[in-house]
Parts: structure tokens; C-alpha cells; sequence
């Protein structure tokens, strides 16, 4: 079993230039985190028995996707203020490794 790792963003947001607090309200968000899950990526058509990311990503695609409260696209071409907006309103990210 692995444990859940929590990359630090600090670098990729200074990069960018967004300060997370334009996003968050006083509140954490609580009442505004409407999205449970998002994912943004690849292989819309991958079938479970592709070796990549374990098949996680049939999984989020055929079966999450139409999911409520799910956000599971292949769309990455968001403005990154879109895409921030979006992250604060979801609860979690998927991120699935190979």
C-alpha cells in the first residue's frame, strides 16, 4: 500500500504567477467546493487492459465521468485562471501514476 503524497505547488505558482488566496474565501471554500473530484489528462479511449496508469484512467473516464460532482475531461486548454477557479472548487485531484 502506498501513502497519499502531496507534492509542494509553491514552485509552480510562483512560476505562474497566482497567489492561492484570490481563490480561497474566509471560510476555506467550504460552502463553494461543489466539484468532488477533478482530473484533467490523457486517453479518453484507453481500455482497462492497457498497462498504462493501471487502467486507473478507463476507471475515471468510463465510469467516473458521469459521475456527480465529478470533473473528468480530457481538456487541458483551461486559462490558468480558469483552471485555478475550477481546483478551488473541487475537494480533490486526481493524479493517477504509472
Amino acid at each position: 500500500m502506498h501513502n497519499i503524497v502531496v507534492p509542494s505547488t509553491a514552485d509552480i505558482l510562483n512560476l505562474i504567477n497566482i497567489n492561492p488566496r484570490k481563490y480561497v474565501a474566509e471560510n476555506r471554500n467550504k460552502n463553494a467546493r461543489n466539484v468532488f473530484a477533478i482530473f484533467r489528462g490523457c486517453c479518453q479511449n484507453i481500455g482497462p487492459e492497457v498497462d498504462y496508469s493501471a487502467g486507473i484512467i478507463s476507471l475515471f473516464f468510463n465510469g467516473l465521468a458521469d459521475s456527480p460532482r465529478y470533473d473528468i475531461d480530457e481538456n487541458v486548454d483551461l486559462k490558468i485562471d480558469d483552471y485555478a477557479w475550477l481546483l478551488a472548487r473541487a475537494k480533490f485531484g486526481l493524479a493517477p501514476q504509472e
